[in-house]
């Protein structure tokens, strides 16, 4: 396959293209395999036909099922309709093993699990199948390149830091921001505006949360986190989205994507 097409979907936006996808490709198969149905004697009664018509039908969609989950990586005539790429979360080409894994766990809840409009299926999460779109905006780098620079405060002239080079973000998908050299992954030190356990980063489904770290007991930062100048709740997540910067008290810190 050439290079993702646009952007990475977020999961429940996967899961309804997805879904309209496997509409058109039932369609599709209804179509022909009435094409294929063989002419039956004009005696024939309602329930025969209509037995006849689902064995082919049937018939139909296993050998098709087959070919667009194996042979040809995830395509099929109501994903390319709509685009849809199948790759990996970084937008590389997904291993062979891992779409037969992905089949072999469709194939279990014979593709049921993945009709949930709400959220990406389980055998997508668990072999790391992320789907791509041109109606997701494109990322200018894969997620591991992104870097982020502090622009105000005592650290505003350092050199940007890439993600993949924080700890917390190659162990667990996390950044902790603070002051606190103990906690953070990116410590403030010497920062008075910084409280010692600020805030927290979190990449979930192919997207960038900020969540001031509060809640459960904890008051939260003490001069606030802020999006887009906006005070974020204590111990809530929120999208990044296509924000720029954000900001710790009076501390700027800018996204490079």
């Amino acid at each position: 396959m050439t290079g993702p097409v646009g952007g990475r979907l977020d999961g429940r936006s996967a899961a309804r293209l997805l879904l309209a996808a496997a509409i058109v490709d039932l369609v599709l198969v209804a179509f022909l395999a009435r094409l294929l149905l063989p002419v039956l004697p004009i005696s024939a009664r309602g329930n025969e036909v209509i037995l006849a018509f689902l064995g082919v039908f049937i018939a139909l969609l296993a050998l098709y099922w087959v070919l667009s989950e194996l042979v040809l990586g995830g395509r099929s005539f109501g994903r390319s309709i709509l685009q849809l790429d199948m790759r990996t979360n970084d937008g590389g080409n997904l291993p062979a093993t891992r779409k037969a894994a992905r089949f072999v766990g469709k194939l279990t809840f014979l593709g049921l699990t993945g009709l949930n409009p709400n959220g990406a299926a389980r055998y997508d999460r668990k072999t790391g199948a992320s789907w791509f779109s041109p109606m997701a905006p494109k990322p200018i780098k894969p997620f591991k390149d992104w870097a982020l620079q502090v622009r105000s405060g005592n650290h505003a002239g350092k050199p940007p830091v890439r993600l993949e080079q924080i700890p917390g973000f190659r162990k667990t998908g996390n950044i902790k921001i603070g002051r606190d050299p103990a906690w953070a992954d990116l410590p403030l030190v010497g920062d008075g505006d910084v409280s010692g356990q600020h805030c927290v980063l979190m990449l979930r489904d192919g997207s960038l949360y900020i969540m001031d770290y509060g809640g459960a007991g904890k008051p939260g930062a003490r001069n606030g986190t802020f999006l887009d100048n906006r005070r974020l709740k204590p111990g809530k997540a929120e999208k990044v989205g296509l924000a720029q910067s954000f900001r710790l008290g009076n501390v700027v810190i800018r996204i490079d994507r």
